[in-house]
C-alpha cells in the first residue's frame, strides 16, 4: 500500500490490508474488510455502503463493513523514514492509519475503526439488535 501501489486480500482474519475478518459473539457475527488504492477514483460506488444480510431463523446475522483508503503518493526518502521507524514492520498492510502512515492518507471512505481493527458502529448495531445493551 505503501507508494500508491493497490493492495487487496479476502484471507481470513482481520487485517488492515484488506484481508476480510470475523469477529463473533455467540450468534451476532461481525465482517469487514477493506481495500486500498491508488489515488483516483473509485471502482466501484457499492463498496462503500454497509451491507446487512438477511436472517432466517436461528443463523446469524451478518453485516459487512467495506472501507477505502488512499495515500498520496510518497517519496523514497518519506518511505525509507517511515520503515526505518518499525511502525510497519508488525503490521498486515504495513501501516497503521492511527499511527505515522496517517500523514501519508488522502482519503478514507467507509469506517476508521474498521480499518484499525474492529467496525465499531455496525458492532454496536449488532449487539442492540441481539438484546445486549451497548
Amino acid at each position: 500500500a505503501i507508494a500508491g501501489i493497490p493492495a487487496a486480500g479476502t484471507g481470513k482474519g482481520q487485517d488492515a490490508a484488506g484481508g476480510g475478518g470475523v469477529e463473533g459473539a455467540g450468534d451476532v457475527e461481525v465482517a469487514s474488510a477493506h481495500a486500498c488504492g491508488a489515488r483516483g477514483g473509485r471502482t466501484d460506488d457499492e463498496a462503500f455502503r454497509t451491507k446487512v444480510g438477511p436472517c432466517a431463523g436461528d443463523a446469524p446475522r451478518i453485516m459487512t463493513s467495506i472501507s477505502r483508503v488512499w495515500f498520496r503518493d510518497i517519496p523514497y526518502d518519506e518511505c525509507r523514514a517511515y520503515c526505518a521507524s518499525g511502525e510497519p514492520l508488525d503490521k498486515a498492510g504495513a501501516y497503521a492509519i492511527q499511527g505515522y502512515a496517517a500523514i501519508f492518507v488522502i482519503r478514507l471512505d467507509g469506517s476508521c475503526s474498521g480499518v484499525m481493527g474492529l467496525p465499531l458502529f455496525e458492532t454496536a448495531l449488532l449487539l442492540r439488535e441481539a438484546g445486549i445493551r451497548v
